[in-house]
């Protein structure tokens, strides 16, 4: 057919148009792969590195690298290849291997992806392994120590000279170096793991990271993160043994002692002794004497401890007879003399309830007497005027007597933590008492193991609420675990389980905005003497 003028024009038009469409349309953009830096591992080991670059992977059915000692532009099915599938979100993927020879100078290695059948490679990239290596190992962190492990390789002895040095480094800053901490190790001229040691600061992010040094370097493994949170730490024991002791604290110093061990000796449960921080590890154990002459050389526990101003309050208990007490006594912390003229306790005797000091006077009450009746009365013990009457409480509401409860008073509230209940047993009930306005508030139950607990401890630090050890009711149901209450929230959160043994009928007070927790009764009956430092996780 012949093309008119007609026609000419029509098929201009055409072409004009379809060259206006395409210039309108986005360039296609095909999948490529890109290969990264090899990094020498452990040994001859080493991880193969590579990126793909797309918008889609749909149409990718395979992506991994290619490797040959003898080619510089190796490729799969002709050479060793491995497959990958660990794609990040950054589109990067990685493979460790170790098929790898001594004494070989040069590796070649390259990336591929499998696109529409067909392959793609990335640029090669050459890599040699270095005549020694040094790479990080695991790294372990318990309570306020962490330890590190490295391994160093030499690859060919007979021409190495040996590393002068070698371990690892620790600092604040993100690149430590031998100038830093250091734990020294010394030299070495053969293949091997090794390890090392640090004592930290808790609640500090620290880094890391292992060193050698040869006659012509320094060299380092890429630093890795290392923080240490909430622990614990063992101080120096009691002189003796105990448990169901008192305990409160003051400007730096705590008020602990009484209680009983597994016989309940004469000599030394009716002991006080004020303890001082001293140095990281260890507290001062000053000994109190004069309240065994009131209390006629019998001992004294489940009895109540609390500071007010400038004057430690303790009172009622069982002594050795069994027979419970409503009395107490207060004891002068800047003369240490004792005042037996305390008004007494106007409940029924008791032992085993809460007693601690809150703005300037004292909430006592609950607790357990002759033939384990359980008490619902609380009352205020104001040194200025005396006893209150006792005060409306959940426990007096219900007319369920409880014993065995933890309390701690934040600066705002006291609460209120599980305990044998009337009726009940053991419960996980948490009350918030707001003492400005009079009212009680049910907070979430407590979390602990197997959930109901009483003859735990309680504290409080930075407005939230710490509690733990404990029991469930018997001597196999014995607990380490520890959780903490922020009342803002109304949440309890795990946090580390205490480092002793399991126990019981423990003490605990705060200096300084940490917890220090000891004695107590373990799951076989015995007296306890540790003490041991909590510091809170701030992070």
């Amino acid at each position: 057919m012949r093309l008119t003028r007609i026609n000419y024009a029509i098929l201009a038009v055409i072409c004009c148009l379809a060259l206006q469409l395409s210039c309108d349309l986005d360039p296609v953009e095909f999948p490529t792969v890109t290969t990264l830096e090899p990094l020498q591992e452990q040994g001859l080991m080493a991880t193969f590195m590579g990126r793909i670059n797309a918008s889609d992977l749909t149409e990718i059915s395979e992506y991994g690298f290619a490797w040959s000692a003898t080619t510089d532009r190796p490729e799969v099915g002709a050479d060793k290849s491995m497959m990958a599938s660990n794609i990040n979100a950054d589109l990067e993927y990685s493979i460790v291997d170790s098929d790898f020879t001594e004494n070989v100078s040069e590796y070649h290695v390259r990336a591929y992806i499998v696109l529409r059948d067909s392959l793609k490679y990335g640029d090669p990239i050459s890599f040699s392994f270095q005549t020694f290596a040094i790479s990080m190992g695991d790294v372990e962190v318990y309570n306020d120590s962490v330890a590190l492990e490295g391994f160093l390789t030499i690859l060919d002895p007979d021409g190495f000279t040996g590393v002068i040095d070698h371990g690892h480094v620790i600092s604040e800053s993100m690149d430590p170096t031998i100038n830093d901490g250091r734990v020294s190790l010394g030299s070495r001229d053969k293949t091997g793991g090794f390890e090392s040691a640090f004592i930290l600061d808790y609640n500090k992010k620290y880094y890391s990271r292992a060193y050698a040094i040869t006659d012509d370097d320094t060299i380092y493994t890429p630093s890795v993160e290392v923080y240490v949170q909430d622990g614990w730490n063992q101080l120096t024991s009691f002189e003796y043994p105990f448990y169901f002791g008192v305990s409160d604290s003051k400007s730096g110093k705590g008020i602990v002692g009484l209680g009983c061990n597994f016989l309940c000796s004469p000599s030394q449960e009716y002991t006080l002794w004020s303890l001082e921080p001293e140095g990281k590890d260890s507290m001062t154990h000053d000994r109190i004497d004069g309240l065994e002459l009131e209390l006629e050389n019998n001992p004294r526990q489940h009895g109540e401890g609390f500071i007010i101003g400038d004057d430690f309050y303790f009172g009622l208990g069982v002594d050795d007879d069994n027979e419970v007490h409503s009395y107490f006594y207060s004891l002068n912390l800047a003369s240490l003399i004792w005042d037996y003229t305390v008004p007494e306790f106007p409940g029924v005797a008791r032992a085993n309830g809460i007693g601690l000091g809150y703005d300037g006077k004292a909430y006592v009450g609950f607790g357990v007497g002759p033939g384990i009746e359980r008490y619902s009365d609380l009352y205020i013990f104001d040194p200025a005027t005396g006893w209150s009457d006792s005060i409306p409480n959940p426990f007096s509401d219900s007319g369920e007597g409880v014993f065995g409860a933890a309390a701690a008073a934040t600066d705002d509230a006291i609460y209120v933590i599980g305990g044998n209940r009337q009726g009940a047993g053991p419960v996980n009930t948490v009350y918030e008492y707001r003492p400005d306005v009079g009212t009680w508030k049910e907070m979430a139950p407590f979390p602990g193991v197997n959930g109901k607990r009483y003859d735990a401890v309680a504290f409080a630090i930075d407005g939230k609420v710490y509690v733990g050890s404990g029991t469930g009711g018997n001597l196999d149901k014995v607990y380490n675990d520890f959780h903490v209450l922020d009342p803002a929230t109304n949440t309890w959160s795990e946090v580390t389980p205490f480092g002793g043994e399991l126990r019981f009928g423990a003490i605990a007070f705060v200096i300084d905005g940490k917890a220090y927790i000891g004695s107590g009764q373990d799951r076989d009956g015995r007296a306890l003497a540790d003490l041991w430092i909590y510091t809170p996780d701030t992070k």
